[in-house]
């Protein structure tokens, strides 16, 4: 079955908005096959090995779906040929997702001939200058984008831009310091391998800038030093950051605490009561100070302060008790209790 054409809408009631043209890309050397969308059939299409976005909003993909179900899809994915019909997505991997929820047979789509760099750049770029996009998939797409850049293995990309702040902050004090240029002098064969090393790594820094740049999201310094350590966070914490149920600056706060399980759930109490980043941090203060025996009533009063924070959450958002994990967590929290109260009962009758 070959492509049809299409006549593609520049309005979607998906609310999904594009900040690249679909019909031109300036960033790449793509030959267009088809001026405008033609309906491709759905299982032509495939999804790349490298998916920028990694989570999905259940809610909004089922509204999108519904809508698809009943306008179709209004604007055109973007794929690119990778055999004889067959095509590989490269933008719009929400309304392929409907799409094949609403059981469509095809979709609209325009065909650019693009190699798998550009694709994944290009798909990158896209996604990256989405609204939201929450902060670990924008990190690990800026990091995929860096490695592009500079034909890196993007395992490597954090450490060289930890390498690049640290020349260039070592740089700057050694300039202040000595009111000279900073590169090194030529006095030695020791100092003119370091004058090429640097050098080196300004001609990679000026591809880090340019990226970043290009993105016009925040600077590469303030990349390194808020958004890398993302990536270290607990699994329980970066699984809810991906998930969009606490912001990363919380998740933060939240993963300087050791305990697994005291963190596990600080971590729920704050999703479940939506405490802003003050709260969580005189809780945080609070807990390290409660670590001493507390006095009876002032464990009453923590145990009050709970249960009414259970009660609030059950009506804000009763769906992380429906989570498996944490139903198996707050029956083993009641069964505890439960066993407290049971032997405190039986030595009273003693």
């Amino acid at each position: 079955m070959s492509p049809q054409k299409h006549q593609s809408s520049n309005s979607s009631s998906t609310g999904t908005n594009y900040s690249l043209p679909l019909g031109e890309n300036k960033g790449t050397n793509g030959k267009m096959l088809h001026g405008s969308a033609i309906a491709v059939p759905l299982d032509q299409i495939e999804l790349p090995p490298y998916q920028p976005r990694q989570h999905f909003d259940e809610e909004g993909m089922q509204q999108l779906t519904a809508s698809v179900k009943q306008h179709g899809i209004l604007q055109p994915l973007l794929i690119r040929p990778v055999g004889k019909e067959r095509y590989e997505l490269v933008a719009g991997e929400r309304r392929y997702r409907a799409a094949k929820g609403a059981s469509l047979t095809s979709v609209p789509a325009v065909i650019k001939e693009l190699s798998a760099k550009e694709a994944t750049e290009l798909a990158l770029l896209e996604n990256l200058h989405r609204e939201d996009l929450n902060a670990i998939e924008e990190t690990e797409g800026i990091l995929q984008l860096i490695a592009l850049t500079l034909e890196y293995e993007v395992q490597k990309v954090p450490q060289l831009l930890y390498k690049l702040k640290h020349h260039v902050d070592k740089s700057s004090r050694d300039s202040t310091e000595s009111g000279q240029n900073i590169l090194p002098k030529d006095e030695n064969a020791g100092a003119e391998n370091d004058n090429n090393i640097w050098l080196g790594m300004t001609v990679e820094l000026a591809k880090v800038k340019s990226v970043f740049e290009s993105l016009n999201r925040m600077s590469w310094e303030s990349f390194v030093k808020t958004r890398l350590s993302l990536l270290n966070l607990p699994a329980d914490v970066l699984d809810a950051v991906r998930k969009n149920q606490i912001k990363y600056t919380k998740a933060q706060a939240i993963a300087r605490v050791k305990d697994d399980e005291a963190r596990g759930r600080l971590l729920s109490q704050a999703i479940a009561s939506g405490w802003s980043l003050k709260q969580i941090k005189e809780r945080i203060k609070s807990q390290m100070g409660e670590k001493a025996t507390q006095s009876p009533s002032a464990i009453l009063t923590r145990l009050d302060e709970t249960y009414k924070q259970i009660k609030t959450s059950m009506k804000k958002n009763i769906s992380i008790w429906q989570e498996p994990q944490n139903q198996e967590r707050l029956e083993a929290l009641l069964t505890e209790l439960e066993t407290l109260l049971m032997n405190k009962s039986e030595d009273g009758n003693r």
